[in-house]
């Protein structure tokens, strides 16, 4: 019997189709890189993402990209209550795969539910940070009905895939619901120079934050960094958010402080550059599932320095330094990057953590039979 999944994205396509260039998320990021990976299994891949080009179906890679949904179009009442939800069930129906898959709970997850319950498919819901299952806390919600909607989602979903073990906690404790982690995974792409960016490249190590400009990435500690390490260049990527203000607080600090520069968003290939030229990447969310910024330096033999750290995998395999201040940060960097000998010594060891623990051939496998699983 032919395995078919189809992967329920707004904004997927626009990897697939490699617009980067316009918007990309983990989220986003992370689908396509299991959509091709099972594709090449010999899995039937599709996608039902906002409509683009005129709602003609697109053929990528063998993977089908049906741009129906007409996300923005209307009257926005009418389109929450009415006109989304009925596309959704037509094409789904329409598409007829054996599972659907949502990542990131959000709107129209009770309806994707709702459907595969209705029709005997089954429904994957993935996780993709801490807050999607932190009930009364959730983030990157409109509405109320939003809430419910990830509510009654996590209710309907045959199984729920998570990102580390506190979402598993939070899922048990708000849900009364069993999940299972399935870490995220990277397929590297071929990068000219296999070994870490050498300091002496550049006039100073170059130190890397990449994410969206939101409270909860909390950028502005970049600044302060900044001001702590200045013999390092700190390299800001980001899309900017509706919080003018933050926005306008970054951007007027990097005018005053002269070792850190804000790039805006970027599109993927040229976030990709830049890693193959830093020596340490920078997270400063308060929040987070497992982020592919981790594996894009880890891919590279880069350490993180992160005040999240799911399950404790930097701090317990020594990939950086998990910090609860931006002092220590400055500290922990420092110390891991003073030496260029001992720097490149872990790079390797680091890059072989990676290849077991997050490369697609190892763990693909793994995936599939936790999406066929009962």
């Amino acid at each position: 019997m032919e395995k078919s999944i189809c992967f329920i994205s707004r904004f997927a396509h626009y990897v697939l189709l490699n617009k980067t260039d316009k918007i990309i998320g983990g989220a986003e990021l992370q689908q396509a890189i299991l959509a091709k990976a099972l594709c090449a299994r010999g899995w039937k891949v599709s996608f039902i993402t906002e409509e683009v080009n005129h709602g003609k179906p697109i053929e990528v890679n063998g993977i089908q990209i049906f741009p129906v949904i007409g996300y923005t179009a209307g009257n926005r009442f009418v389109r929450r209550i009415i006109s989304v939800p009925v596309q959704l069930w037509k094409w789904m129906r329409f598409n007829n795969s054996q599972i659907y898959y949502q990542r990131n709970p959000g709107p129209f997850s009770a309806v994707i539910g709702a459907f595969c319950w209705a029709e005997g498919k089954r429904f994957i819901l993935s996780g993709a940070n801490d807050a999607n299952f932190n009930r009364k806390n959730e983030l990157n919600v409109g509405s109320f009905l939003d809430v419910l909607e990830i509510r009654y989602g996590i209710k309907l979903a045959h199984k729920i895939i998570l990102q580390n073990g506190r979402q598993k906690s939070l899922l048990k404790r708000n849900y009364n619901r069993d999940g299972s982690v399935f870490y995220n995974l990277y397929d590297p792409p071929a990068f000219k120079n296999k070994s870490p960016a050498s300091f002496g490249i550049f006039k100073k190590p170059r130190l890397l934050w990449v994410g969206r400009l939101a409270f909860q990435k909390r950028p502005e500690m970049c600044l302060r960094l900044a001001t702590l390490l200045q013999d390092f260049e700190i390299i800001m990527v980001g899309s900017r958010t509706r919080q003018h203000k933050l926005t306008e607080r970054i951007k007027e600090g990097v005018r005053i402080i002269e070792n850190i520069t804000f790039v805006g968003h970027l599109p993927l290939p040229k976030v990709e550059e830049l890693f193959d030229s830093i020596q340490g990447l920078v997270n400063t969310s308060f929040v987070e599932g497992f982020p592919n910024t981790f594996l894009q330096a880890w891919s590279r033999g880069i350490p993180v320095f992160s005040f999240v750290d799911p399950d404790n995998i930097i701090s317990s395999n020594n990939l950086g330094a998990r910090v609860s201040g931006i002092e220590e940060m400055a500290t922990a960097i420092r110390e891991k990057l003073k030496d260029r000998e001992i720097f490149l010594k872990d790079a390797n060891r680091i890059r072989s953590f990676f290849d077991e623990n997050f490369s697609v051939n190892k763990k693909i496998i793994e995936l599939e039979r936790l999406l066929l699983s009962p």
